[in-house]
């Protein structure tokens, strides 16, 4: 199964980094960012 990660654009760029590697290391399909903040 593929999942897809969507996060809120209100974390910075270092959360963004840290929250892509643990994603890539648990293996989700992609991590991808909303246009407006939910």
């Amino acid at each position: 199964m593929k999942i897809d990660i969507i996060l809120d654009p209100t974390h910075t760029t270092e959360e963004f980094s840290e929250l892509g590697v643990i994603a890539e290391k648990l293996g989700f399909n992609a991590v991808l960012t909303a246009n407006y903040p939910s």
